[in-house]
Parts: C-alpha cells; sequence; structure tokens
C-alpha cells in the first residue's frame, strides 16, 4: 500500500484545524473546535455580574484579591505574558505565592470566558478514589478535568497517598490535554525532574514540556504578606 507521504502533502491538511485558534481541529461540520465554539458562547453570557458570581464560586475567600500586579518584576512579567494556552509548571517553597498566582490566573481566566479550575493534587486523587465509593462513571471523572479549558492543578508532589490507579488515571488526564493543547497549570515544590524520580517517569516526562517559572523568598504566610 502507498504510503500517506507520498500521496499527500501534510499541509493540505490544515483544512481541519479550527480556524479560530488554529491549533485543534474542528468539530464535525463547524468551522471551530468545540473549545473554541464553548468558549465563544460563554462570552456572549458573560457580564460583570456573571464574572464576579463565578470569581466567587471558584476562588478560596483568601485568594479573591490575588493579583498578577502582586508578585516581584520577573514572576509578574512571565504572568503577564500568559497567552491562556501554555502549559506552565510553578516550582517554590511553601508560601512563596504559587497558589495565589493560580487565583490570580484564574480570575483573568473567567474574565475572558475561559471555563477553569484549581484543584490541589490530593483533591484530585480522592475524586478518582470516590468513583469506587459512589460508583460515578470513571470517565465522567475524566472528562471533568480533560475538558475544561484551563486545569490549575496545585501542590503536585507533596507526601499524599496515592496509588499506582490514580498515578494512571492523572498521567491520563495530563496526556489528554496537552493532546488536546488545552492550557495545564502545575505547581509545585519539586522540579519535574524530581517528579520523574520520585513519582513517575511518564508524568516528568510530560511536566518537562512546560514553562517553568520560579518563585523564591521568605515563607509569606509567615510574615503575614502574601498567602
Amino acid at each position: 500500500m502507498q504510503p500517506i507521504s507520498e500521496i499527500l502533502n501534510p499541509d493540505q491538511l490544515t483544512f481541519a484545524k479550527c480556524e479560530n485558534c488554529g491549533i485543534r481541529y474542528k468539530e464535525r461540520q463547524k468551522s471551530w473546535c468545540r473549545w473554541c465554539i464553548d468558549r465563544w458562547q460563554r462570552r456572549q453570557r458573560q457580564t460583570p455580574e456573571r464574572i464576579i458570581t463565578s470569581i466567587q464560586q471558584l476562588c478560596e475567600p483568601i485568594y479573591l484579591e490575588a493579583e498578577v500586579s502582586d508578585f516581584p518584576l520577573s514572576v509578574r512579567q512571565l504572568l503577564e505574558g500568559w497567552n491562556g494556552a501554555d502549559n506552565l509548571f510553578f516550582v517554590g517553597d511553601t508560601g512563596t505565592g504559587k497558589t495565589r498566582a493560580m487565583y490570580a490566573l484564574l480570575k483573568v481566566s473567567i474574565a475572558n470566558g475561559f471555563s477553569g479550575l484549581v484543584i490541589d493534587f490530593g483533591q484530585l486523587c480522592r475524586s478518582i478514589r470516590a468513583v469506587f465509593d459512589t460508583k460515578t462513571p470513571e470517565q465522567q471523572v475524566r472528562d471533568k478535568y480533560l475538558n475544561l479549558d484551563i486545569l490549575f492543578l496545585d501542590d503536585l508532589g507533596l507526601k499524599v497517598t496515592a496509588s499506582d490507579y490514580e498515578y494512571d488515571v492523572f498521567y491520563d488526564i495530563l496526556d489528554g490535554r496537552i493532546s488536546n493543547q488545552l492550557a495545564t497549570i502545575i505547581s509545585s515544590n519539586k522540579t519535574p525532574a524530581q517528579i520523574a524520580d520520585s513519582f513517575d517517569k511518564r508524568i516528568g516526562s510530560r511536566l518537562s514540556l512546560f514553562t517553568e517559572i520560579h518563585f523564591i523568598g521568605e515563607d509569606r504566610r509567615r510574615s503575614n504578606t502574601i498567602p
């Protein structure tokens, strides 16, 4: 059988790409991908009141006032330059502002019509474990995190009791999001290389593709400044 590379130039297949983002593939009989369609529909419904309500529902009270401007210039420039599509990896010690930065970006994302959620890794593991207790379809749990425009995952690599199954599900979610080019923002006190050594080489390999942002300084919680 003749290889397709000898029949078609790959550039000829670009007609299947979303005409809005140019990244993902179109829905059938549509010009845009389903994520761009969903975002456009959300923006049509946006009002200041809806944005405020969404922020209040999705943000922990302590982080409601989080802003990108809270951070030192080196970090602030990277946060301000984020395009809503790139994968980011926040690394730094406890209390250096990683979680606050996530909520600051979540607020910006909501205001721009993106769907997003901040969840820590322990919560994710408990959500996966609950599949057995509640008899919730496993795919329903996966889809909840797979289909968000932006997933913010906090505290990856902290000491939690996670089974191989939970790491496998997390890997599938992470890999699926990368394949669909949906932004994932992860924070940790470990580097991707340390995560690969401590937990899972496949996860560490995927995280090595993320843009790293380093948070340094003293524990701001102890100094009663930025949480």
